[in-house]
């Protein structure tokens, strides 16, 4: 290929210098002939032998196409199919109900830095002691446990920012991976899969003032921005799966009073308004809030401001 330079002449003109061979790297003396019924003694007879295997080859060089060796798949051109629907459009809140949820949860944030920056009284210190330490298990049996406590105001003041951030993920694990079903519901006659989500529901109200979901809303109360990548990762998989788990509840018949009496999913003593509102109220703050998950699989984000 031809190369073409621009040199700054005397007179302060550009000349242009066509057709300039290029400087070789490294300098070989291409009149010598070698023996080509040996290997190469040394590295400028080798760099000889390749040069010389260059020049035969042609400038432009095409593949053949082996369609005997490739699948359909691969002979035609492929197009990316957009996502789809995190969560189903029958679902999805009005934009009322999401602006008045929004609002609220604004609010409460509001309230919760007037009272850090004691510009509103801050209530007496909760009789019950929140953990020194980062343990999980301490965590779980104090969130979760047999006499849980409820996140209220005096508990929540009680908690640095970093622990709130590794609390998000915590809670996000305990639901949705590891949750575990109250006493006398029997998920064995479930899949897996379904089985999990008949625990997550009982784990996500708890017992009514201390569940999952309620503890998740209080800390993303709390919680500054700008989020870490650990808790934006974390909010993510909690509303991908809260999606997952509201389009399960639909599908079971359990937001009506006559598909809760058809339904065959073990729903005694559980509070499925509250479970459906607290999933949506999350979901509605993870997105249009914290900006995760997909507008184009959810629905368009709000507009926020504080």
């Amino acid at each position: 290929m031809a190369n073409r330079r621009k040199k700054r002449g005397r007179d302060g003109e550009d000349d242009e210098t066509e057709n300039e061979a290029p400087r070789a790297c490294l300098p070989l003396d291409d009149s010598v002939e070698d023996d080509t019924t040996r290997p190469p003694m040394n590295g400028d007879e080798y760099l000889r032998r390749v040069r010389a295997e260059a020049k035969k080859c042609p400038a432009v060089m095409v593949a053949k196409n082996r369609d005997s060796i490739l699948r359909e798949s691969q002979r035609k051109a492929q197009r990316v199919a957009p996502p789809g629907r995190t969560l189903a459009e029958h679902l999805v809140p009005n934009a009322a109900w999401r602006r008045a949820t929004l609002g609220e949860f604004i609010h409460l944030r509001g309230k919760m830095r007037a009272i850090r920056s004691k510009d509103l009284p801050a209530p007496p210190k909760p009789t019950r002691a929140v953990p020194a330490d980062r343990d999980s298990s301490h965590w779980k049996s104090f969130c979760l446990g047999k006499s849980p406590a409820p996140p209220t105001v005096d508990v929540m003041l009680c908690i640095d920012q970093l622990t709130l951030s590794w609390l998000v993920i915590c809670h996000k694990n305990w639901l949705c991976n590891s949750p575990v079903a109250p006493t006398g519901v029997d998920v064995a006659a479930y899949s897996a899969k379904e089985a999990n989500l008949v625990k997550m529901c009982y784990q996500a109200v708890g017992n009514g003032v201390s569940g999952s979901l309620s503890w998740l809303y209080a800390v993303l109360v709390c919680l500054e921005q700008p989020l870490r990548p650990a808790d934006q990762t974390a909010l993510a998989e909690l509303q991908r799966s809260l999606c997952l788990l509201w389009n399960q509840i639909d599908a079971w018949g359990l937001l009506s009073e006559e598909g809760r009496a058809r339904s065959g999913v073990p729903v005694k003593n559980l509070d499925v308004d509250k479970l459906v509102g607290l999933i949506a109220a999350l979901v509605t703050v993870t997105h249009s809030y914290f900006r995760q998950g997909n507008a184009a699989t959810l629905w368009p984000y709000d507009v926020v401001s504080e």
